[in-house]
């Protein structure tokens, strides 16, 4: 079940679907065709706790490839002010290969 969900999160963000979809009645179907065991989530579950657990998965990942990097890397900051006046810290760390691993941006110093 733990990967059924990291792939339906996974397909989720990389399509740029709404979490409402898994709430569609044809979803419902399709699905049901295919597998009729399979349970799916809820728009909830799926932006919630499944949509966090990958994230942090995915944080862990990043940060064991930052420090594996031999030569070490590099931090990029930026920030900005949003349209409604809410100051912005991103943080960019890019590998010595040029690979960028992780985009944070942090709201009014959060």
């Amino acid at each position: 079940m733990k990967k059924f969900e990291q792939l339906l999160i996974r397909m989720t963000v990389s399509n740029g679907f709404s979490f409402q979809w898994i709430n569609n009645p044809e979803t419902k179907e399709l699905f049901s065709w295919l597998n009729p065991t399979i349970q799916l989530p809820d728009r909830r579950t799926l932006g919630g706790r499944i949509l966090n657990e990958e994230a942090n998965e995915l944080k862990k990942d990043l940060e064991m490839i930052a420090k594996k990097d031999e030569l070490g890397v590099s931090v990029i900051f930026d920030g900005w002010t949003n349209v409604r006046k809410q100051k912005i810290l991103g943080t960019i760390l890019v590998t010595s290969s040029g690979r960028k691993l992780l985009i944070d941006r942090k709201e009014n110093g959060k």
